[in-house]
């Protein structure tokens, strides 16, 4: 009788332990998620921006009309807009379709930072 309690307190122990690991294993994703998904938007087939973002907005500061379309590339530092823009734009015709670019982006505040970017585009059909 004793092992059968044994038993069943070590497999109750196990049971927390693993429902715990999984529980900060999906805060360490959701933050991951959250931390590294601030700047999203959405471009029409061409890369120019079509939607607002909010999270674009807070960074760089302009509003939707002055990103939109090309917009964007106003806020990257002139001597990285023509390797950004050019990334952008030529991702849709990769295979499979991406942009893995780095480059300084123009904040709110008027400074410089870099960002590290990768986006994947979505094919017509698959939104």
């Amino acid at each position: 009788m004793i092992g059968k309690v044994t038993e069943q307190v070590t497999g109750a122990e196990r049971i927390r332990v693993l429902s715990e690991e999984r529980r900060n294993a999906l805060l360490r994703y959701r933050y991951l998620v959250s931390a590294g998904s601030r700047v999203v938007w959405v471009t029409g087939p061409k890369g120019g921006v079509t939607e607002p973002s909010p999270g674009w907005q807070r960074v760089t500061g302009p509003s939707r009309q002055e990103f939109r379309g090309d917009g964007w590339v106003d806020a990257v530092h002139l001597d990285d807009r023509a390797p950004a823009a050019e990334a952008w734009h030529r991702a849709p015709t990769e295979v499979p379709p991406r942009v893995t670019h780095t480059y300084r982006l123009r904040l709110a505040t008027g400074r410089y930072r870099h960002f590290a970017v990768e986006a994947a585009p979505l094919p017509s059909g698959t939104r």
